[in-house]
């Protein structure tokens, strides 16, 4: 954990430095372990970036308890029929990947979001519910019948909404 944020950190710092890149556009993304990676990142870095989309990837068991989940803006799309990462998570070897419910039911209580709010415009094939806090970040979870995939237009969606339009 500490390794891997250090690595982000590193990473954003070399990135800004050496591109014009506007830090405060910054958003998160992953796809399975990177999307493990995203959660991390929303966890650890919240603060660092816009927005945070994880695609069909949650915490690993258990879900950490030390999260400054003040609030972050995130995304999280992930199939009802995903057998790689499951909805539920499932054992791997002697651990077990997370519960995204759960995962988001953390988030909805650490970061007080409430208010239900308007979902983004969707891609074909996505049903997402959405809130939001009294800071205004927005906690959106979108599911599609579909299973461990990712599709450009989801990443289009979160840049959209996370970072363009906050």
């Amino acid at each position: 954990d500490s390794r891997e944020t250090a690595y982000f950190d590193a990473l954003i710092d070399d990135v800004t430095a050496r591109f014009p890149v506007d830090d405060s556009k910054l958003l998160a993304t992953g796809f399975s372990a990177g999307g493990m990676m995203t959660w991390t990142l929303a966890c650890r870095r919240g603060q660092s970036f816009a927005g945070f989309l994880p695609i069909a990837g949650t915490f690993w068991a258990p879900l950490p308890d030390d999260c400054p989940f003040d609030g972050v803006n995130l995304i999280h799309i992930h199939g009802t029929a995903d057998k790689v990462v499951p909805l539920t998570g499932r054992p791997i070897a002697d651990t077990h990947q997370g519960d995204v419910s759960e995962a988001m039911a953390e988030l909805s209580t650490s970061g007080n979001y409430e208010a239900a709010v308007p979902s983004p415009p969707l891609p074909e094939g996505l049903t997402c519910e959405a809130s939001r806090n009294s800071a205004g970040d927005k906690m959106t979870l979108c599911l599609h019948e579909g299973g461990h995939s990712v599709r450009a237009e989801w990443l289009a969606l979160g840049y959209s909404a996370l970072v363009e339009q906050p």
